[in-house]
């Protein structure tokens, strides 16, 4: 499959595409799309039908897919990691700082009071966050004792793993109903030389381990993968190697260029693939993936089907991030005050003598009072306005200096990628649900 570059325009705020003579409009709304001649695209009659049909909407002002009836808490619960990935955007494992035990027990009652007749979603992040296990079991046991207390009406738990874990830890994971997030790179190859040990040694052989009990105890998880200028042109041949591993749903993004990844690495720095490159294999991937079972995800589209002013939950609200150190970020990236963006990000702070975290409300909410496709004139008439929120604030930043300054290289790849699933949603090729 190739990347063909296609006529695009924002239709009263839903992506058209032109193919052929026809445009075809999607609706996440209706999840359908309308074929409609371009003579009559612009009519009143056309747009009154496609009302009728239910097309229009409201995109979220939370984040994708982010309703009023659900909250998120992510804990950074480490900085450590027994992992040296050699393009980690926040060098974990260079420290080895844990969350205290007071720490993580404020933020989760700064968590239930904000979702007071919402459900709670804790997610724990690192560093390699399994290496705070102990943690991790008493932030569980603390919330699961409280949340009634609170009114909250659901509890759930997700982490963002590497997966090189005793097997004791993965089991209790499983016996938790955690969703779990693995990060890794696919054939062996390139998970060892992209994401050795802490050592140096390869890490496959225990990722691998990993997969194949989540897969026995037909458990869900996402294999998410980072492509760098290497891993890219390997992507088809992963997906054929997690599929035989079981794995059905697989995440990449590109590499983040920030951490270890901007670092001299053996003399080099690690690289992302071109914009073209990378979309030429995402598309082979989508193809080859509905070939052996395996559902593609990357940014470029995902939130096709949940519209939105925001990237990410984080700038749009409906999220809060504590750091191991206390720090309240809307970023996973920025767990510090080293970091060049935290001045706007990190918007409160774990309070010792009131045992309570404190955030600075009127800063987090001009964090998520702004969004990035409100600030740029390129993107008020984007086919993809909706679906890309104007970016990671973070990428953008590291791209172009600007955390409202789309990152170039996303733009091309949406322009890309994103027309083509469209078609082959159009087409019945391809389940907009799945997206």
């Amino acid at each position: 499959m190739e990347a063909k570059r296609r006529e695009t325009r924002l239709f009263h705020g839903l992506p058209a595409i032109k193919v052929g003579h026809r445009w075809l409009v999607f609706s996440p709304y209706a999840k359908s799309v309308a074929e409609i001649e371009p003579v009559i695209i612009d009519s009143s009659g056309t747009y009154r039908d496609l009302e009728v049909m239910g097309f229009f909407g409201e995109p979220s002002l939370m984040g994708p897919g982010q309703t009023s009836e659900h909250f998120q808490l992510t804990l950074i619960v480490t900085s450590d990691c027994n992992l040296r990935c050699k393009y980690c955007f926040v060098s974990a494992g260079d420290t080895s700082l844990y969350m205290d035990e007071d720490v993580a027990r404020a933020a989760v009652r700064y968590a239930l009071d904000r979702a007071r007749g919402r459900k709670l979603l804790i997610s724990f992040f690192g560093g390699e966050p399994s290496l705070a296990s102990e943690i991790i079991r008493g932030v569980v046991g603390y919330a699961r004792s409280e949340y009634l207390n609170y009114g909250v009406d659901a509890l759930s738990f997700n982490i963002t793993t590497n997966g090189v874990m005793p097997m004791q830890t993965l089991r209790w994971l499983i016996e938790n109903n955690f969703f779990l997030t693995l990060s890794m790179d696919g054939v062996p190859r390139v998970q060892n030389e992209q994401r050795p040990l802490k050592s140096g040694a390869a890490s496959s052989i225990a990722v691998e381990r990993t997969i194949r009990a989540l897969v026995e105890a037909r458990h869900e998880f996402i294999v998410r993968s980072t492509m760098t200028d290497v891993s890219t042109p390997c992507l088809v041949e992963e997906v054929d190697y997690l599929a035989s591993l079981g794995v059905s749903q697989l995440h990449v993004e590109a590499i983040n260029l920030a951490g270890r990844a901007v670092m001299e690495t053996k003399g080099q720095p690690m690289d992302r693939p071109s914009a073209e490159l990378f979309s030429l294999s995402l598309l082979d991937a989508i193809h080859r993936g509905s070939e052996v079972g395996v559902d593609i995800l990357n940014s470029a589209y995902m939130n096709l089907m949940q519209p939105s002013f925001h990237f990410c939950d984080g700038v749009g609200g409906n999220r809060v991030s504590v750091t191991y150190d206390g720090s309240v970020t809307t970023c996973l990236e920025v767990q510090g005050g080293c970091h060049p963006t935290s001045e706007k990000f990190i918007v409160g702070a774990y309070d010792r003598e009131r045992d309570a975290i404190i955030v600075n409300q009127e800063k987090r909410s001009a964090v998520c009072a702004t969004p990035i496709i409100d600030q740029n004139p390129a993107c008020l008439g984007c086919f993809a306005r909706y679906t890309c929120g104007g970016g990671c604030p973070i990428r953008n930043f590291h791209t172009t200096g600007d955390t409202s300054k789309v990152d170039p290289f996303r733009c091309e790849v949406i322009s890309n990628v994103l027309p083509e699933i469209i078609r082959l949603i159009a087409e019945g090729s391809c389940d907009g649900e799945e997206v």
